[in-house]
């Protein structure tokens, strides 16, 4: 028994040197990709000509953010200037929801910073009913907060009237 444990421990070293060897392409590739994808998104917002098209820059500089780093912070700085610079739009809060969807924390406090920023009103009740629904759906499965939940679907059935 004893003489098969060198030859365990040298195919273990050798299997975990293969794996290291063949994933370390693929993140650099990843890496500069997504980089470059960041660099692309920050020149559109530094030429974008209104506020609209800023929005959508802004949108896919947090998006390459969550792609690279898994970093919440600089997305969430991205999505919610994008949220300020076109606040009625619903394309960016569906985008917020679907980049940072594995990080309910970072979106629950992305929502929350939107609703509490902009003026809930009629110019932009889709995209703070829009807000609000992925809220409650986040407090129903994700975040297990059933109370928030229901009450965020009567805030929604309230403004749908």
């Amino acid at each position: 028994m004893t003489d098969l444990r060198l030859p365990l421990v040298i195919l273990a070293v050798l299997f975990g040197l293969l794996v290291l060897i063949r994933m370390r392409p693929t993140a650099r590739k990843k890496s500069r990709e997504s980089r470059e994808a960041l660099e692309a998104a920050e020149a559109k917002i530094a030429a974008a000509p209104n506020e609209v098209l800023r929005a959508l820059a802004l949108c896919e500089a947090g998006e390459a953010c969550v792609a690279r780093w898994r970093r919440n912070e600089r997305a969430l700085g991205y999505f919610l200037k994008a949220m300020k610079a076109d606040p009625t739009s619903t394309e960016i809060v569906e985008r917020a929801v679907n980049a940072l969807d594995h990080r309910p924390r970072a979106l629950e406090a992305v929502l929350w910073r939107r609703l509490a920023v902009t003026v809930w009103g009629e110019r932009n009740g889709a995209a703070t009913k829009l807000a609000l629904r992925a809220l409650s759906e986040i407090y129903g499965t994700k975040l297990r907060n059933p109370t928030r939940g229901r009450a965020l679907t009567q805030a929604i059935a309230l403004l749908g009237r």
